[in-house]
């Protein structure tokens, strides 16, 4: 007579997505510490493990929240305020981020200026699933645009990056229009991958490009739709993977878009901001309007190199399917293959029914 054996994993929400709870499986995929691991597994197209994991988690940095700083006044037109928290001075940031600051374009129209008074940590609310998050802010001045930009240490080689955030609305429920949230790579004009939301759009899409490599090249673009009912004032993943020879972008574990088209193929800093220049891409912000956006984290698989692994020896770890988003969790020791990844769009709970005779 045969013995069945049943194995539930329960899927539990979290504000971007699903997290895994396991019974019965803890050892079959452990956790892993991430000096554990040698390579990192993502779901989908990319069958090459990367070299190298970051997780900036904002989640839980209550120690670190400050009530909303002050709008950037129009005598503030140096960009030179310091940072708001000492989370920004830590090394758990400074080791992979830096805030830009100063005059970035003295020539648009109105100029752009970055400050580091328009990032900082927010206390949650009781919907958004955590304690904290980081907030980015753009403001209108009458003679300029102040602005929140910033930018990996290390530049990335092919990368699976991720981040799960949304637009905040304002007291009226409302989010002005002529800002642009931008979370790309980015070398040059011609070396550049972009995920961005344009507020003067739809709420419910978000631009998925790759910037032409030449003035000749067909640049590889589309507007890619949230999932039904959602919009980006709602919690969602963004993602995209940015492979050798094609691109892929996500929304939620879902594939949006992909394309051959102008892969870039230089060595690249990861950016995250958010800005108007009232140009005809942005459109142009109200003066005296702000737009703030909130980020839960930023999750980072990537190489520095072209000469990556082929995946030989070494510890295998998935960022994908995890129990704890941010917990990376073996999958390959050795050669020994000991789990799968979760493919993308595992929405729903899954029976294992395993059969002993």
């Amino acid at each position: 007579m045969a013995t069945v054996t049943s194995l539930l994993l329960v899927l539990s929400w979290t504000a971007c997505g699903v997290s895994l709870q396991r019974h019965g499986l803890s050892h079959l995929n452990p956790r892993a510490e991430s000096t554990d691991c040698s390579l990192y597994q993502v779901s989908g197209q990319s069958a090459t493990p990367f070299e190298n994991y970051r997780f900036m988690d904002f989640r839980s940095l209550s120690n670190y929240t400050t009530s909303e700083p002050a709008q950037i006044t129009s005598r503030q037109d140096s960009g030179d305020e310091t940072v708001t928290s000492p989370y920004f001075n830590s090394s758990a940031f400074e080791d992979v981020f830096q805030i830009l600051s100063g005059v970035k374009n003295p020539d648009s129209h109105p100029p752009m200026v970055y400050s580091a008074q328009n990032a900082y940590i927010s206390a949650a609310g009781s919907a958004d699933g955590s304690d904290t998050y980081m907030t980015f802010r753009t403001s209108r001045n009458q003679d300029f645009q102040s602005i929140a930009q910033m930018r990996s240490i290390e530049n990335v080689l092919h990368a699976s990056m991720r981040i799960c955030m949304k637009v905040l609305e304002d007291s009226n429920d409302t989010v002005a229009a002529g800002a642009v949230v931008g979370f790309f790579t980015y070398e040059s004009d011609t070396q550049e991958t972009d995920i961005e939301i344009l507020t003067r759009r739809s709420h419910h899409q978000f631009q998925a490009t790759n910037q032409p490599v030449s003035s000749t090249a067909p640049p590889g673009t589309a507007n890619v739709s949230l999932p039904t009912g959602k919009n980006w004032t709602d919690w969602a993943e963004y993602r995209v993977d940015w492979l050798k020879g094609q691109t892929i972008w996500y929304i939620n574990d879902q594939v949006g878009y992909q394309t051959t088209n102008s892969v870039p193929t230089e060595a690249s800093a990861l950016t995250l901001n958010l800005w108007s220049n009232g140009g005809s891409f942005s459109g142009n912000m109200s003066v005296g309007a702000q737009v703030r956006i909130a980020v839960q984290y930023i999750e980072m698989v990537y190489n520095t190199t072209d000469g990556q692994t082929s995946g030989g020896s070494g510890t295998q770890c998935s960022v994908d399917g995890v129990k704890t988003k941010g917990e990376p969790q073996v999958v390959q020791t050795s050669g020994a293959v000991t789990t799968c990844i979760a493919a993308p769009g595992l929405f729903f709970g899954l029976v294992i029914l395993l059969l002993y005779l």
